[in-house]
This record gives structure tokens, C-alpha cells and sequence, in this order.
């Protein structure tokens, strides 16, 4: 679960670009950390140096008092906060700093033309990320969007440092990623030792990743073209939201079937009439962006709304947004040929899970 706050939001995250996609939730006047073009880079290189992953020993106490320390095990601490160490690894975790992997490696690949939309810290200093614009906001059968490389590491031992292509749907802040099978679309290197020698293969491996974002365009025309009926949509809801005990099968009753039924309300009330999905309704990309807005803004946090922040990113991070579009997808594929619609010919092969009202 998230830590940030409000006030962490507001100084260690920096939003660019806000004259496109407008001001973060989080924002309040007198907040610095915004910009309405691309951020300067000193401020994402300060972001990064400020809160560099330390390594810190670990001791134990001795009987008589005194602190003996713990061989082969090191302790993980933020520049910023010595004291509060968020992770413990064994002595052959190689860190990998946040500014050396991340700013550096970046201004290597982009120098004068490098444009930084968005940088920040989260998981109390366990994690860091910056957002590289690649263009400005495009265009493709009325649906804006903007292609960006997402570059990612940490220092608690969750998640492997890269970089990868993302796209932002600018009609919300929807990550999405539609392509399958296709290679190069994420780099990444482990925190072991001799990981940090192939940083140095960043440039070439980002540059693939650059001419890969016209694909997107051909994805979005394919999803536009894939007919989503009431009938598909209406089991779509069954299998996103049922009706029946994973366990036993039976129909809910009483409280669980009220809450199932008020979710299923308001995803087909999002379907017919928000703004981030009902351009769409009728294709699969609506139902793309309606399972990928209702992840982003509906599931998963129980307490202050600062921690969807964090959750909307790390899924973005770790890959599980990316995994969530495509069981989508497969769900949809699934279920468009048990009705005989047609599948674009890329999305044909996407797998199936198993269907619930098949």
C-alpha cells in the first residue's frame, strides 16, 4: 500500500506538459512542481540526485550491549532519509542509481532534444521513474493520444530497471498498450552483479523503442473497426463483474449481489456516458478504455485517493497495466467469436482465459 501523501505529491513528483493534459489532481496553488511545457532537466536531475538509493549496514545487538554488524546483508535507505530504511538485500543486490540509469541515460539517447513530461519518487524512496515525451500529442480517428518512453528502477527489490513504450490516452490518464507479440517494446536489467555493464546498451536498445510508436496508430484503427454489440458488451459485464460465487457458482444474494450490481451500473453508465469511454462505445477500443479507466479510477484503494498515484504508476512499471489490457482484449476476443463477429486479424490470436458465460 501506498505511503505518499498529498505533500509528498506535491515534492517528489514533477508534472510537465500541463498546458496539453492540464494540472495533476494533486495540485494545489502554490505547488512548484508543475510546468506547462517540458520540465527542465535540472529539476528531474535534482529529483533523482536528491533521493538517491543509500546503502546503509545492518547491525544487531550483542548481549553486552554492543551492536555487531550482519555480515553479507545490507540495509536500503533513501539521500533524503538515511535514517528509514525501506528494503534489506543480500550483498550481491547491485543498486542502480537513480540518476545514472535514469537522467543519464536519457540525455545520452535524446541530448539537446530531450523532453521530460513527468519524474517522481514513490514507495518512500524505493522507487523512481521519469517520463520522456517522444512527440507531441497525436491524432488518429479522433482519438488523441501521446507516445512517451516510461523509464523505471528501484531500490527495494520490486521491480527491475528499463524502459519501455507506453501510450497515453490524453482524454484521461489511461496507459495503455495494445500491441502483442510484438518485440522491443521494454528493456530491462536485473540488480545482480554485471547488470550495471549493460546500462550502457541503453542508447541502442531506446532507439528501437522510438520508431516503434507509429504502430499504435494501425492498433487503433484495427480496435475501431472491431464491433462490440449489446449482447457482447452485456456478457463482457458478466465476465468483468458476475453475478455468480467464483467458488461455488450460485447466484449472489443479498449485500454481495447489491454491490456486484452497483459496479455493473456504473461501468455500463461509464460505457454509455463518460466522456473517457462513450466516444468509443460500440468498438473494442471502448471497451478498452472503459476496463483501463475503471482499473485507473474505480478498484483497488481503500484509503486516501493520493494512493492511486502510486498504484496507476507501479502498474505501469512492474507491467500489470499492460497485462490487464491484453486479458481485456483476450476476453473480448473470446467472446466476439462465440457470437460470430469479426476479430481483427492481429487480435485473433490473443488468448482466451477461461470464460465464465461461455
Amino acid at each position: 500500500m501506498s505511503m505518499e501523501t498529498r505533500d509528498w505529491l506535491s515534492t517528489m513528483t514533477l508534472i510537465g506538459d500541463t498546458d496539453d493534459r492540464g494540472n495533476a489532481w494533486h495540485y494545489r496553488m502554490g505547488d512548484n512542481n508543475h510546468f506547462p511545457g517540458a520540465i527542465p532537466p535540472e529539476a528531474v536531475e535534482t529529483l533523482l540526485c536528491n533521493n538517491a538509493p543509500v546503502e546503509q549496514p545492518l547491525y544487531i545487538k550483542g548481549l553486552d550491549g554492543t551492536f555487531i554488524e550482519v555480515p553479507n546483508f545490507k540495509g536500503m535507505a533513501s539521500r533524503a532519509n538515511r535514517d528509514y530504511l525501506h528494503s534489506v538485500h543480500s550483498s550481491g543486490y547491485a543498486t542502480h542509481d537513480f540518476k545514472a540509469h535514469l537522467f543519464d541515460n536519457a540525455t545520452r539517447l535524446l541530448g539537446d532534444d530531450i523532453h521530460f513530461s513527468s519524474a517522481g519518487i514513490l514507495a518512500k524512496g524505493g522507487v523512481a521513474w521519469i517520463e520522456l515525451a517522444i512527440t507531441g500529442i497525436m491524432t488518429v480517428e479522433g482519438f488523441d493520444y501521446r507516445p512517451h518512453l516510461l523509464g523505471h528502477t528501484s531500490s527495494n527489490g520490486r521491480y527491475e530497471s528499463g524502459f519501455g513504450r507506453k501510450i497515453q490516452a490524453t482524454v484521461c490518464d489511461n496507459t495503455l498498450n495494445v500491441a502483442y507479440g510484438e518485440t522491443g517494446q521494454r528493456i530491462s536489467w536485473r540488480h545482480t552483479k554485471g547488470s550495471i555493464m549493460r546500462i550502457k546498451d541503453a542508447a541502442e536498445a531506446l532507439g528501437i523503442i522510438l520508431n516503434e510508436a507509429a504502430q499504435f496508430e494501425a492498433d487503433i484503427q484495427d480496435l475501431l473497426m472491431w464491433p462490440v454489440t449489446p449482447k457482447v458488451f452485456s456478457r463482457f459485464l458478466d465476465e468483468m463483474i458476475p453475478e455468480k460465487d467464483k467458488d461455488t457458482g450460485q447466484y449472489l444474494t443479498g449485500a454481495a449481489l447489491t454491490r456486484v450490481e452497483r459496479r455493473r451500473e456504473e461501468m455500463a453508465g461509464m460505457w454509455n456516458g463518460d466522456p473517457r469511454v462513450a466516444p468509443w462505445n460500440g468498438t473494442a477500443l471502448g471497451i478498452l478504455q472503459l476496463s483501463n479507466t475503471w482499473q485507473h479510477h474505480k478498484t483497488g484503494i481503500t484509503k486516501a485517493t493520493s494512493h492511486r498515484v502510486e498504484k496507476n504508476m507501479l502498474g505501469a512499471i512492474s507491467g500489470k497495466t499492460d497485462a490487464e489490457d491484453l486479458k481485456t482484449l483476450g476476453i473480448l476476443n473470446g467472446l466476439s467469436q462465440a457470437y460470430g463477429l469479426t476479430v481483427p486479424e492481429k487480435f485473433e490470436r490473443l488468448p482466451v482465459p477461461e470464460l465464465v458465460t461461455l
